[in-house]
């Protein structure tokens, strides 16, 4: 009788993602802006679990997860994302205290840290270095988790104990630097190789170069960083010595504005995309601060946000957002122009 249970339970499976399929291809993907003006942004997927980037559980895992009564892990609250050197999608998921792992190209997914090792609490940014080591700040623990390319835990850092509350993550190849945002300290930080601070800049105030409450950092290919600076509402762009270069929104509701920053990240044209989750939307800007167009308004139908969070944008011109507490990420295409 359990062994015809098993058979049932696996047809009903792939009759179940057969209509899925054939549902997500009579809706409207939506795209920015709207007819008849050209699109530059086009809504492409979304993310909720293995299955929906192609990763299907063996027939031996389904059976033992029916029978055990144990749920593919999904996505709970993801936050941060970025896709590493080697194509695999990270996803730091806070709400689980995890990290989920990716690796389409093997049909494989990951949930780290492994149970044996020490657990995280609020996992937050995500970078990776050219030696394989993926970085996650830890905002709770206060301290940036390590793990190698095979997702084995390797020794945290805290700076000797400095760190307070680590949020965003961004790595420069060029001189091998962690660079992190520590919200409580309201500063900007470097590491280097060794996890020791070599430079800090910020401290709390509002005038240009001081932050207040940062939480997230992009670096773009001609070495500018760009810092959510959260409660002074805007995005200041950075050089890695310090210098403020320009700044990016400002307190408001109209476009332009800003309400409650959060992910940054920048593509290949160098526009600035910023995530705003009182806005549920993600405006993109010039580099000059000139809001150029905006996507997303508050709902869980394609395109639409509740509280989003982190932004990555792939070499592809993939945009990832990670829309919290729609329990997803939804992956988006710039179109380029």
């Amino acid at each position: 009788m359990k062994s015809l249970s098993i058979v049932l339970l696996v047809s009903a499976l792939g009759c179940s993602a057969a209509r899925e399929q054939a549902r997500v291809k009579e809706e409207h993907i939506p795209v920015w802006p709207g007819p008849p003006e050209r699109a530059r942004i086009v809504w492409e997927s979304e993310i909720r679990g293995p299955g929906d980037v192609g990763i299907e559980p063996s027939f031996a895992s389904r059976v033992w997860n029916w029978i055990s009564g144990r749920d593919t892990p999904r996505l709970l609250r993801p936050y941060g994302i970025s896709v590493g050197p080697d194509n695999r999608l990270w996803i730091s998921d806070p709400g689980a205290g995890v990290v989920h792992v990716f690796d389409r190209d093997n049909g494989r997914h990951q949930v780290l840290p492994d149970p044996d090792d020490e657990s995280m609490q609020s996992p937050i940014g995500i970078a990776h270095d050219n030696d394989g080591i993926t970085y996650v700040s830890d905002s709770v623990r206060a301290h940036i988790r390590r793990f190698d390319s095979s997702g084995k835990s390797l020794e945290p850092w805290d700076a000797d104990g400095a760190l307070q509350r680590p949020t965003g993550l961004a790595f420069e190849a060029k001189t091998q630097r962690l660079w992190v945002v520590d919200t409580m300290r309201h500063e900007v930080l470097a590491l280097d190789s060794n996890g020791n601070i070599v430079v800090a800049f910020g401290g709390r105030g509002s005038e240009p170069g001081r932050f207040n409450y940062p939480t997230h950092v992009a670096l773009d290919d001609k070495g500018r960083l760009y810092i959510t600076d959260s409660l002074n509402f805007r995005v200041q762009i950075m050089s890695v010595r310090g210098e403020v270069l320009g700044s990016i929104g400002k307190l408001g509701d109209g476009p332009g504005h800003l309400s409650k920053p959060k992910g940054v990240a920048v593509d290949g044209d160098g526009h600035i995309y910023v995530v705003d989750a009182a806005f549920d939307n993600v405006q993109i800007f010039d580099e000059d601060g000139r809001v150029l167009l905006y996507f997303g308004q508050r709902g869980s139908a394609r395109g639409e946000f509740w509280l989003p969070s982190g932004i990555f944008i792939s070499g592809g011109e993939r945009i990832y957002v990670g829309d919290s507490y729609n329990k997803r990420v939804q992956v988006f295409r710039y179109l380029g122009g």
